[in-house]
């Protein structure tokens, strides 16, 4: 989750600083450094192109990402990038790309991500119980999911702001560090308590190549 906080901080900053909407936000314009510090890459350029244009360049996995309103009206917004943060946090969440679907039913998520993140952890565990620990993330994981269902509404209007986002995510990232004595330069452990997989688009960089996220000092 120190993915997602450094993503939204990156969007707060973008956002507030620079009034530049991102547009094209999703795992492969991720980039992790050393100390999985996310840097956001890409940004600002999509929103530019003619929507004839934007068609033509435009992924099927790009696609995914972006918001009803920006595939009828191609109308970038910082609403349009909370609801790509919501899919991406999802995938964080199960280590899969949410089906569009899905997206369009925002009471299914809960069990969608319920769901994917118990096979996981019978295929991982053989059938055993789950452990004290992990079922004291469920508090945690029920943040996590609200943020995300928060985030991909269909109507812009009734999505959180970055700020609102990156206040969110602290609070939970916060809450789960304090209950598990995680340290923050220690990303697996934390990991491992709410999130099971990273989405395999997210690029790690290494060292040399490494900089500061977006948004963050």
């Amino acid at each position: 989750m120190k993915i997602a906080e450094d993503v939204a901080a990156g969007l707060v900053h973008l956002h507030q600083s620079t009034s530049i909407v991102h547009g094209n936000l999703k795992p492969s314009n991720v980039l992790l450094g050393p100390d999985f510090e996310s840097c956001l890459t890409d940004y600002g350029l999509v929103p530019t192109l003619l929507p004839a244009d934007l068609l033509g360049s435009s992924s099927t996995s790009s696609l995914l990402y972006r918001a009803p309103e920006v595939k009828t009206s191609t109308a970038f917004t910082p609403a349009s990038d909370v609801y790509s943060f919501g899919v991406l946090l999802l995938e964080l969440l199960t280590g899969r790309t949410p089906f569009q679907d899905l997206l369009m039913e925002l009471d299914d998520i809960p069990s969608w991500v319920r769901a994917v993140r118990d096979e996981e952890r019978d295929t991982e565990s053989g059938g055993e119980s789950v452990s004290a620990s992990a079922a004291g993330a469920e508090e945690k994981l029920t943040a996590l999911i609200s943020i995300a269902a928060a985030c991909v509404a269909a109507v812009p209007a009734r999505r959180p702001t970055t700020t609102e986002v990156l206040r969110m995510v602290r609070d939970a990232r916060a809450e789960a560090m304090s209950s598990s004595n995680s340290s923050d330069r220690s990303p697996a452990r934390w990991s491992d308590a709410v999130v099971l997989a990273a989405p395999t688009g997210i690029i790690h960089c290494p060292p040399q190549r490494a900089s500061r996220p977006t948004g963050t000092s």
